[in-house]
């Protein structure tokens, strides 16, 4: 009997490579991972059995009562989000204490990295309505987004004027800073005209890493709750082969430098943050990263009720 194929709608990271060849795969069904350019709907994509998803609209969904898709304790994206809050090369902003009173840019309000970015500004004791928000697209390629703000913003988050982008926004002085999804071109270089807001965002990233004991999760798998059901052990079995591929790819890495020309450079400072054998898809990473996420929602008023990591992964264990 041929094995089922479970189709997956994920975008191209590289640690997936294994699977991708056929190299890594499950015991008793075959997946097939579809590479999709965005984070797919699967609302409309019916030809696929689960996908990436926003970790704050999943449990924001389960918050909703809605049933229709389970989560799986594998964060597929993980991300520090001190080195996404980018200004002007010449501004005098350094810290994120700085933002308040100060005009800030961000694309999406419920957004699960914008919720860790904004994460950041609370710890720092700097109210949200302290700030003017402004809300739109990072740029002209950015696919168009019904509801960017959402229901639950602060009066003190509007929208940008139609046909208005964040990174045009922040080179003519419309905002003070942004806190973007993934960095623009003209933020890299010592001549780019945007730079990090914090000067050494790498050293503030590895204190926040040691402090929490995880890197963010920002989006992981869902799957329609009929694959769960006609499928029992699927989730288990799926942090099983991501965790698999994630070590593989790690492995690799130690052999084939050629991410860039330094990369060694970057595994060591790696082994000394997070550790050489770091993988995101440990299940106790997942749950405290779970965990921390539902408190962020709550106090930052996006979610009625702490949708902790028992409920958004309900069937699956921390132990297992």
């Amino acid at each position: 009997m041929n094995a089922p194929v479970i189709r997956l709608g994920v975008r191209a990271y590289d640690h997936l490579t294994p699977i991708r060849l056929g190299e890594i795969q499950p015991a008793s069904w075959r997946l097939e991972l579809v590479r999709c350019d965005r984070t797919p709907d699967l609302a409309t994509r019916t030809d696929l059995d689960g996908a990436e998803a926003s970790a704050s609209r999943m449990m924001l969904n389960v918050a909703d009562g809605n049933e229709s898709l389970v989560s799986t304790p594998a964060f597929v994206l993980s991300a520090l989000r001190h080195r996404c809050i980018i200004t002007r090369q010449e501004s005098d902003l350094v810290a994120v204490e700085q933002l308040r009173g100060k005009r800030v840019g961000l694309t999406g309000w419920p957004d699960t990295g914008q919720v860790w970015t904004r994460a950041l500004i609370r710890d720092a004791g700097v109210g949200f309505d302290e700030i003017d928000w402004l809300v739109g697209p990072a740029t002209a390629a950015d696919p168009a987004v019904a509801d960017r703000i959402g229901a639950h913003a602060p009066a003190t988050v509007a929208a940008l004027p139609p046909g208005v982008t964040l990174v045009d926004a922040l080179r003519h002085g419309r905002v003070d800073a942004l806190m973007l999804p993934t960095l623009p071109v003209e933020s890299f270089g010592a001549s780019a005209p945007f730079r990090q807001l914090i000067p050494d965002y790498r050293q503030a990233e590895a204190a926040y890493v040691r402090r929490l004991g995880f890197v963010p999760g920002i989006h992981l798998f869902a799957l329609r709750r009929e694959v769960v059901q006609a499928h029992p052990g699927i989730q288990t079995e799926l942090v099983e082969v991501l965790a698999r591929a994630y070590a593989d790819a790690l492995r690799r890495r130690l052999d084939l430098l050629d991410t860039t020309p330094w990369l060694i450079a970057e595994l060591h400072a790696m082994a000394d943050t997070v550790g050489l054998d770091y993988n995101p898809y440990r299940l106790d990473t997942a749950w405290r990263s779970a965990a921390m996420l539902a408190d962020e929602l709550v106090a930052q008023g996006l979610c009625p009720r702490q949708v902790g990591p028992d409920e958004l992964f309900a069937g699956c264990a921390e132990d297992a």
